[in-house]
């Protein structure tokens, strides 16, 4: 012979799968909120890592222009010459790196010819400082969803007058 569940015991049950149900949405809607969280900074940082690696390929054999004095000041602009490869020790002319306002760290060229060369975010900031007569040091903030990952990194200048 069966015994039929009274009715307090299907309402403890019912509320312990409440119960259960709610931790487990409650942890996957937190296991999310970290996901996104570290996914902004992972791209906060692969942004500022890939400006860094543009830079010190764009630097390689250039003559920088500017900064050019030792003070130590930081500007957020950096201008150099850089080297042509096929023609032997010679150096093309001018070129910039700026910020833009809305977060591209562009190249511009002596015609005004502007090329991308990371988007850093909105809210992100550069500045170069000459730190000796070889050693630029580049300070790179990326931001991006809320996340900001700060950069500093000195760069050696071989072709320095």
């Amino acid at each position: 012979m069966s015994r039929g569940s009274t009715l307090v015991e299907v309402l403890t049950a019912a509320a312990i799968m409440a119960g259960i149900t709610l931790i487990v949405v409650l942890v996957h809607s937190q296991g999310l909120r970290v996901q996104k969280s570290q996914a902004a900074d992972q791209e906060a940082y692969r942004s500022a890592m890939l400006a860094v690696r543009s830079l010190r390929q764009e630097l390689r054999g250039a003559i920088l222009l500017e900064p050019a004095d030792l003070t130590g000041v930081p500007v957020q602009r950096l201008a150099y010459r850089p080297m042509m490869p096929d023609a032997g020790p010679s150096w093309a002319d001018a070129v910039e790196v700026v910020l833009t306002e809305d977060g591209w760290l562009q190249r511009v060229d002596s015609e005004g010819g502007a090329r991308g060369l990371v988007y850093l975010g909105e809210e992100s900031s550069v500045s170069f400082r000459r730190a000796a007569a070889r050693v630029l040091e580049v300070t790179i903030v990326s931001t991006r969803e809320g996340a900001v990952y700060e950069a500093r990194h000195s760069l050696a200048l071989v072709n320095q007058p």
